[in-house]
């Protein structure tokens, strides 16, 4: 990934955000999630512009909320598409789906 991109998070009370700003308030990148009770994130979306695309940024979004979920104990439920197929195929993933 592109180092020199800045990777914001906005975590509300139930939902939350990852993302990388562009100009004029449109985002880059994104990757939101909802809190489901005490146990367990779900990633309900994953956007990556074209301009973006093929430099693992989506998967640097994805880890982001992984390294959150570890933090909090919580477990991920991925039912964005992309997160899904990303999380299920590769092992490394294994001890943080629920």
């Amino acid at each position: 990934m592109n180092n020199s991109l800045e990777i914001i998070h906005r975590d509300g009370q139930s939902k939350g955000v990852f993302y990388i700003p562009g100009k004029e308030r449109r985002r880059l990148a994104e990757i939101t999630y909802s809190k489901s009770g005490e146990k367990y994130i779900i990633i309900d979306h994953t956007f990556v512009t074209n301009s973006l695309r093929g430099q693992e940024i989506g998967e640097s979004l994805v880890n982001k909320v992984v390294e959150l979920a570890e933090k909090q104990n919580k477990k991920i439920i991925p039912k964005c598409p992309y997160a899904n197929k990303l999380m299920k195929n590769d092992s490394a993933y294994n001890h943080i789906l629920a």
